[in-house]
């Protein structure tokens, strides 16, 4: 049975670390991805965009619209996720 481990983070959590932290942070994430994959665990793995980048597609009546950010109200928001 799969599962999916999903990354929670605050919101505005990228923006404040620098270029450099980010990248340490990120390199951690792939060193975690990738001894899961030696495993023989890892399906797929996917940083995504941060809340400010994303949309939400919104289907009524059958139009489609594009609404900015999901979950605007919220404090934290999903920054990527471990399909295992």
């Amino acid at each position: 049975m799969p599962y999916t481990m999903l990354i929670i983070e605050p919101r505005g959590q990228r923006a404040e670390r620098g270029p450099e932290q980010g990248a340490q942070v990120y390199e951690q994430m792939l060193a975690f991805g990738a001894q899961l994959k030696a495993r023989g665990l890892l399906i797929e793995a996917q940083s995504l965009k941060t809340d400010s980048a994303g949309v939400r597609l919104q289907v009524r009546a059958g139009k489609r619209t594009l609404v900015d950010g999901p979950f605007s109200e919220a404090k934290e928001m999903i920054g990527g996720f471990f399909l295992l």
